[in-house]
């Protein structure tokens, strides 16, 4: 090496010139602290780029509710699907959707919510007949409940249905009068064939959410069972009340057309279709 003052050659790693006498300023031992630096957070920082391919990869197959396996499905049991506001808690987000498995075919599951998830009418014109295609909660369904509860990804997932002879399609429905005759645990004193049938069916008592008696549900006691040994589960105490089912066919001397679920489970068929607002079940089919 050679000095820096006077340019003479002298011992590599000398302190002093033996030539001038003037100090050394060696730069190696910063150099090697500056490369042990280095290399001690070098491997830190090869390390971030993998934490976050590693979070996206977790966030997809673990993070994700966006759909669900059907395999364990059967009908009587239960599944988590879509998200709606429940707890009456805006702060929280909203809460996953459980739904009760009433039915099956070739190639899909009917679902119907496990709880009253909101209010409202079944129409809210003044046209006499409607059917639950030209209702106005069809469109509140197929809308504002449709986009609010599903992810694009799930809403992939939901068969869409044809509820009339006029094939116009829907996702969300809500649970037809016929749909339960002949179906379910209900006993009565009238023919099941008959279009005015009472029904009294534990398999139609329900409870509603949180969200759904805090915007406007009234409430109302039970008065009695019309099923031998049947016990008001907890989750409903306190809960029931009216709801709505679709009547989708219609005996042409009568314009009643939504059929109202009392407290009870008894299936009143003879509700106007401008009644006050009751609890709403929402159905859907999604795909095995």
């Amino acid at each position: 090496m050679f000095c820096p003052s006077c340019g003479k050659e002298i011992v590599d790693g000398a302190t002093f010139c033996t030539h001038c006498g003037k100090q050394i300023q060696s730069s190696s031992a910063t150099v090697t602290s500056e490369s042990k630096k280095g290399k001690k957070f070098r491997p830190i920082l090869l390390l971030i780029p993998a934490v976050i391919v590693i979070g996206i990869i977790l966030f997809i197959s673990l993070g994700s509710s966006d759909s669900i396996n059907t395999e364990n499905l059967y009908v009587g049991g239960q599944v988590y699907f879509g998200r709606y506001e429940q707890d009456n808690n805006l702060k929280n987000g909203k809460e996953k959707i459980l739904w009760d498995v009433i039915e099956e075919d070739e190639v899909s599951y009917r679902l119907m919510s496990h709880f009253i998830l909101f209010n409202d009418r079944y129409d809210t014109t003044h046209g006499g007949k409607h059917e639950f295609i030209d209702s106005s909660i069809c469109q509140v369904l197929n809308n504002d409940f449709y986009n609010t509860a599903f992810t694009e990804k799930e809403q992939e997932q939901i068969v869409p249905t044809y509820p009339t002879a006029e094939f116009s399609l829907t996702n969300v429905q809500l649970l037809a009068m016929e749909d339960i005759l002949g179906s379910y645990d209900y006993t009565s004193e009238l023919d099941p064939d008959t279009w005015a049938n009472l029904i009294h069916c534990s398999y139609l008592i329900c409870g509603a959410t949180d969200y759904a008696i805090a915007t406007g549900f009234q409430v109302e006691e039970p008065t009695k069972y019309y099923n031998d040994g049947y016990v008001m589960p907890k989750e409903y105490e306190g809960r029931t009340g009216k709801w709505l089912l679709n009547y989708s066919y219609v005996d042409s001397l009568f314009d009643d057309i939504a059929t109202v679920v009392e407290a009870d489970g008894t299936a009143n068929t003879l509700t106007t279709s401008m009644d006050s607002k009751c609890g709403i079940r929402p159905i859907i089919w999604i795909k095995k």
